[in-house]
């Protein structure tokens, strides 16, 4: 409809608080939780949605919903339509105050200061071809964290397959709100390459992960963004457990035990062997 494929003022782009609404809710959990999801990989879903086009007054609720100091039971409400914190912090904001100013007022002082999300883009790809193209969308700084949004932790044996796979899942669905093809180059290229890093930081950490990648579901997956991380991610890993070890490699501990290759090495081998330069990617 017009709303959706509009142009021009935000209104005609499809923005307002609904929507805004509607895409927030997309990313989220069951829990109100963001999951696994990153910065960047959040910066590239509001991107493919035109967020940085937009100048709609509401664009900062953007700005406030992944601070790490809002309860995920008050995301939930706000997207749910219930009371929440939120509508104060909006409130206050439509009066003049800062996004930090009503973040502090509501939730407690923050780290204060800001990060834009380039920074942080290019900080966890070294700002790569594949990066989607980042203007300043700047956010408080108490939020940023490189690799995956403050009060996330990673689990001491790695992220569950399901946990990335889902967030992945939740990503492409938030990519297509607007009609966006899920084959976008620069979106669904940066959007796999980083699920693919993710199970690999797991697969280092998790037995038997290749069959919890290969046996994990999450929803309808036939030329998802899923299916394709989930081949490429095997495929890799298929190729790393098969590399042939060259004849002299010898690698011993302090006790002079012969030690095989680690996963982590074989797979930096097989990759660099299939690109044949140091700029792996994934």
């Amino acid at each position: 409809n017009n709303r959706a494929k509009g142009s021009g003022c935000a209104p005609c782009a499809g923005w307002n608080e609904d929507f805004l609404r509607i895409l927030i809710s997309t990313l989220l959990d069951d829990d109100g939780a963001l999951g696994a999801l990153t910065m960047a990989e959040i910066h590239a879903v509001f991107q493919a949605n035109g967020v940085d086009k937009s100048k709609s007054k509401s664009l900062p609720i953007l700005h406030v919903i992944i601070d790490e100091r809002v309860p995920n039971k008050e995301r939930l409400n706000y997207c749910n339509k219930k009371p929440s914190v939120m509508d104060q912090i909006i409130k206050d904001m439509a009066g003049g105050a800062s996004v930090q100013e009503a973040l502090d007022t509501h939730l407690g002082s923050g780290a204060g200061g800001s990060t834009s999300v380039e920074e942080v883009a290019e900080a966890e790809d070294g700002g790569g071809p594949s990066s989607p193209t980042v203007n300043h969308q700047e956010f408080p700084s108490s939020t940023m964290h490189l690799g995956r949004l403050p009060g996330q932790t990673v689990e001491a044996a790695g992220d569950a397959a399901e946990k990335i796979l889902g967030g992945l899942r939740r990503q492409e669905q938030a990519v297509n709100l607007r009609g966006t093809l899920a084959s976008d180059n620069d979106v669904f290229d940066f959007l796999v390459d980083s699920a693919v890093g993710k199970l690999w930081r797991s697969a280092f950490l998790r037995d038997n992960f290749r069959s919890e990648v290969r046996d994990t579901v999450v929803g309808k997956e036939e030329g998802s963004y899923v299916k394709v991380t989930k081949e490429r991610f095997l495929k890799q890993y298929d190729a790393a457990k098969g590399l042939v070890i060259p004849k002299g490699y010898s690698f011993r501990d302090c006790a002079g035990r012969e030690i095989e290759p680690s996963l982590m090495q074989r797979h930096v081998a097989s990759r660099l062997a299939e690109e044949g330069c140091t700029g792996l990617g994934n």
